[in-house]
């Protein structure tokens, strides 16, 4: 049974960790999905539902927008 992917919810705020100078895509994921050979040029942090724990992803920059709370 593949392992299921984890990523940050949509119109969920999320930290900026770093701006990646080079980007690697995600070749992992089947051709089906959206983020299918996107650049992975930004890494963004999110908490889980229990804030204890920060978790960490490699995302397309081009998906997020400033956060005006």
């Amino acid at each position: 049974m593949p392992e299921e992917q984890i990523t940050p919810a949509s119109e969920r705020a999320a930290i900026a960790m770093e701006l990646l100078k080079s980007s690697e895509s995600d070749m992992e994921r089947d051709s089906g999905t959206p983020s299918f050979r996107e650049p992975l040029d930004m890494v963004v942090g999110v908490t889980e539902q229990n804030k204890e724990n920060l978790l960490c992803f490699r995302m397309d920059r081009r998906r997020f927008r400033p956060f005006d709370g």
